[in-house]
């Protein structure tokens, strides 16, 4: 016989979900997520209701190889699958701001190996909510050789596989 989730609640109210990141209501699986990630920024990061104003930045990110990502991550799925049963109530469910490869995920989910790889040069960062930015200046500089090469060589193995 299958499992039984419950979940009751009135309101979630998220500001911001982040990269490769989720919020999961029920029988969720997720498993084998990673990221890999580089960030340069001129300002940085700012959260609701700032005030920024008369600021200089630069970003001079000059590299022969920038930021080389390499994933070789094995997953074995060793689950026995059966129904499994979910009861969700929700009155609601509000988000502000989903960043890449996010989830809201409810009921029963099955995400494996979630990947996510990414540079990112910001001038002036990242603003979340209400923000008052006026006579900002940025320079991004990034003379690179090579950028940002990936290799995924990620592997996946489902129930009852063999490798």
């Amino acid at each position: 016989m299958g499992n039984k989730a419950v979940v009751i609640f009135n309101k979630l109210d998220v500001t911001n979900i982040d990269n490769n990141s989720g919020i999961f209501i029920g029988n969720n699986y997720a498993n084998g997520w990673n990221t890999f990630m580089k960030t340069n920024n001129g300002f940085g990061h700012s959260g609701d209701h700032s005030i920024i104003s008369y600021n200089r930045s630069a970003v001079i990110d000059n590299d022969m190889i920038d930021a080389p990502m390499t994933n070789y991550s094995m997953m074995v799925d060793r689950r026995q699958y059966e129904r499994n049963h979910t009861f969700v109530h929700l009155d609601s469910i509000e988000v502000n701001n989903m960043d890449m490869n996010s989830s809201v995920s409810v009921g029963e989910t099955n995400q494996n190996e979630w990947g996510n790889f990414e540079k990112n040069n910001f001038g002036n960062g990242r603003f979340v909510g209400n923000s008052i930015i006026p006579n900002n200046k940025s320079i991004i500089k990034d003379n690179d050789i090579v950028d940002n090469p990936v290799e995924d060589y990620e592997h996946f193995a489902p129930a009852g596989s063999t490798f």
